[in-house]
């Protein structure tokens, strides 16, 4: 399940589908990952492990189509291009941001990509959190 060098395609994969690790497969950087395959095998996968892959094609759909299986804290320290909207998103699933800061390594680069306006509402959410 995590050898990166078979020939992973979807019909292997289908083929011994009951025999597959899929903590192992979730991990494995080796797959042709596209969103055919993750919705083909969508129960199946752990979300979690997917939540911290760098190897998935992510875009605003895939985190969309997915909205309720990601590990968002996971997400949130994987993803290093933040858009409006994924800032709208994060909040939206009510991450703690202090667990977010302490656990994410790349903080540093994360805050470089964002904008002061996204900034200031990361700041403003957490002082929200504070206060509750």
């Amino acid at each position: 399940s995590s050898n990166k060098r078979l020939p992973w395609d979807i019909e292997l994969i289908e083929r011994f589908e009951v025999r597959w690790s899929w903590h192992g497969l979730s991990d494995n950087e080796g797959l042709p990952w596209n969103l055919e395959l993750i919705e083909r095998f969508e129960d199946r996968w752990d979300w979690t492990r997917l939540s911290f892959s760098h190897e998935l094609p992510w875009s605003i759909e895939l985190i969309e189509r997915f909205e309720d299986r990601w590990d968002w804290d996971k997400v949130c320290s994987n993803i290093l291009q933040w858009s409006d909207l994924l800032v709208k998103m994060f909040f939206s699933h009510d991450i703690n941001i202090s667990i977010f800061a302490r656990e994410n390594s790349n903080l540093n680069k994360l805050v470089q990509t964002l904008s002061t306006e996204q900034v200031q509402k990361i700041l403003l959410h957490s002082s929200k959190q504070k206060n509750t």
